[in-house]
This record gives C-alpha cells, structure tokens and sequence, in this order.
C-alpha cells in the first residue's frame, strides 16, 4: 500500500486518539538536491508538514519563522515513507518530518545522507519559489532513527552539522555491541534512547543500554526510557501492523515522550520533560526504567498559571545532591562560572531546598500569595544544583499568578 492511500487511513484510525493532535497533515515527496560533497546527490525524502486541509500535496500552512524539523532514519531494508504513523504524529503537533528515504542497505550512506539533509533542507528553504521555501526553522532541528536508523543517529551527532537533538528508537549496534562505540563519546546534545522489554531483535541490554552507557561526553542530558512487555521493535515507531489495541496505545506514549523531548530542546519549553522523565512519565503504567545523565539541571513548573492560597509546583532533574532554588522579581543575563544566572540579583531571594535522590528528580512546591498585589505577577525562578562536574545553574522556569 502506497503513501497516499496509508495517509487517509492513519487519520480515520486515529481519530482524537492523538491528544497533543493539532495540525492537519498533508505529505509530499521531494528530491532534494544534496550541497554538499558526501553522501547521495538527490536526497529523496517524504515530508510530513502541518497543511490547510489533510491529505497528499495539501497546501502548507504558513508559519513565521518556520517550523522545526525531525530528520528521521530508517531501518534495515525499509523507507521513510512507511514510518507513516510517525510522520503523521510529528507533523500534527508541529513538526516538519523528514523522513529519508535513501540508503535502505547502505549504513554509511545512510550516515552521510543524514549529515548532508540538513545542508540540503536550508537551500530548499531559501530557494525562491519552492515548496518549502520559508516553512523551515533549520536552526532548529533534530534527527530521529529507528533500529539501524537509530544507531545511526549517534553516527550523524557525532559528526553533527547543526542538529539540537537526537533520538535514537531501538537501536540496533551489532551483534558486538561496538557499532557506536567509537563514535558515541563524540555525541554532545541531548539524546532520547527509547526501547521496549519484548524487543526480540534488539533486546534492550544488548543494544539500548549499551548506547546509554557509551554516550559519555554529551553537555546535556541523556536519558533512556524502557517501555514494558507490551512494546516491542516495532511498536516504539509504527501500530498498524501491530496488535490491537496495544500497540496503538505503545505508540502513542512513545510519541508522548517523543513529543516532550522535542518541545523541550526544539521549542525551548522544559516542561516537556515531565512527559519524558518527570512525575508523568514515571506514572505511565507501561513504564519499566527511566535512566538519565543530567551535565546541569532541569527545572520546569507544572500545569498553567496557579491561583492565589494554591501551591504552585515544580520539578528538577539533576545529579543526586541538593537543589537550591531562587525566585527574583525580574529576569537577567548573567554569564558566571557555573553557568547563566537568569534572575536579577537585586531582587533575588533563597526560596527553599530539596533533595535529590537516585531517581534524580525532585519536586518543590511554592505557596502562591493571596495578596491582590500580586494578581497576574510573573516571577522567575532558577535552581542551582547539582552535575557530574559541579554544581551548576539551571534554566530558568517561571511562577505565574492568575488575576
């Protein structure tokens, strides 16, 4: 079955079942025109983008700026264009999916398509009169790969040509286990590993974790989330071929953590990261294992403004210590030795203190003032914490008041 009759199909099964669903998704082929001197010379590609109406070759929806993009790797002997589920997700909420469609054999190829795409999606962008001329934000973007493909991701970061972020669903790295183990020490953005315990092609120890384990150098945060028995090789990046309706609810949560990490390091917004590693994520009763390496903390709040005589909650990822957290009356920019300071000094003051234990998450809560002087006040916070190489600071989040 081809990709316009799959694409109207996954939109009837899916329905309302995707919740972050936004966008209606049109789907294109395209052959891209590679700039660089590696890899394939036509990058051919199926792009999944946010459209006015749904469908194959649905006008684009506008966006200022663009939207952010995922390239994405296929596995052994497949093509981009069937990962149509994953496409469909990426673009509903937002997303420009690039799915590859080169290289189903040639791993090294594949790595060099998947460094030279985004070259080949920036002159695309600037090309007056194409398609995608203007709908793409090439400074931020992200590679995404499943089973080969995903071993590849850490091939292309080590080798990074400007992505902000990779996943990396079910690798596979070889019967040795040593298929990324020169190159993943190389890899320094953020990593998402994602894998089920019912793998039978890529079991998760031999191959997932292992990945973890060798990704050492990364200066952000790396983490891997085993899913339980109901998700296997396939499920963390397709459901149609699977059982029903397991493996369209093991989809859908991969894409629920897929979705926060992207918001997180493509979208600036951390609070995506209690879907990836935060108190949601540990609640998802198909969650086994959530492992990560934090090189600076994460703070982030949770729900939307916080009425007055409520506490306002947020959370922290970091190494195992202490997280010291600070509120201000205003913002700053302050470049220090641990870090940005995001607070104004002149009106900072020391809100409290957690501890972190070996979950590496903690939580802290702040009591939000019935005083009507500070209706519709947004005040910043920001942690010092902890991090393999010191204390460091964190983001900064923000405490915001209802009128």
């Amino acid at each position: 079955m081809r990709l316009p009759l799959l694409l109207p199909l996954v939109a009837c099964l899916l329905g309302g079942a995707v919740a972050s669903q936004t966008f209606p998704v049109g789907v294109r082929g395209f052959g891209l025109v590679n700039p660089t001197k590696t890899g394939s010379r036509i990058l051919t590609s199926t792009v999944f983008y946010p459209a006015k109406s749904l469908g194959p070759r649905a006008p684009l929806l506008p966006r200022k700026g663009g939207y952010p993009i995922v390239v994405f790797l296929h596995g052994f002997t497949l093509s981009g264009w069937m990962y149509v589920e994953l496409g469909y997700a990426l673009a509903s909420r937002g997303y420009i999916g690039v799915m590859a469609d080169t290289a189903p054999k040639d791993l090294d190829l594949q790595i060099a398509d998947g460094v030279a795409v985004l070259a080949a999606l920036a002159r695309e962008n600037s090309r007056p009169g194409a398609f995608l001329a203007g709908a793409l934000d090439t400074k931020h973007a992200a590679v995404m790969g499943h089973s080969t493909g995903g071993s590849n991701v850490v091939h292309v970061l080590a080798n990074n040509p400007g992505y902000r972020a990779g996943i990396a669903l079910a690798p596979f790295i070889g019967y040795d286990q040593k298929y990324v183990e020169r190159v993943a020490p190389k890899v320094r953005v953020p990593l998402l590993i994602l894998n089920g315990a019912n793998d039978k092609i890529t079991p998760y120890k031999k191959h997932a974790q292992v990945v973890f384990d060798q990704v050492t150098n990364s200066r952000d945060l790396i983490v891997f989330h085993l899913l339980n028995k109901d998700c296997n090789h396939m499920t963390v990046a397709a459901w149609l071929s699977g059982r029903p309706p397991i493996a369209r609810e093991v989809f859908e949560l991969s894409q629920r953590i897929v979705g926060g990490f992207l918001d997180t390091f493509l979208r600036d917004a951390p609070r995506g990261l209690d879907r990836v590693a935060g108190r949601t994520a540990r609640a998802e009763p198909r969650m086994q294992a959530i492992s990560l390496r934090a090189q600076r903390p994460f703070y982030f709040k949770v729900g939307g403004d916080d009425v007055p005589g409520t506490n306002a909650t947020f959370q922290v990822i970091a190494e195992t210590g202490f997280a010291l957290h600070f509120l201000a009356g205003k913002r700053a920019n302050i470049a220090t030795s641990i870090g940005t300071l995001r607070l104004d000094p002149a009106t900072t003051i020391f809100a409290g203190f957690t501890p972190i234990g070996a979950s590496k998450l903690s939580l802290f809560r702040i009591p939000v003032s019935k005083d009507p002087r500070l209706r519709g006040a947004v005040l910043p916070l920001q942690v010092i914490g902890p991090s393999p190489s010191g204390i460091r600071f964190s983001n900064a989040t923000q405490l915001s008041i209802r009128k």
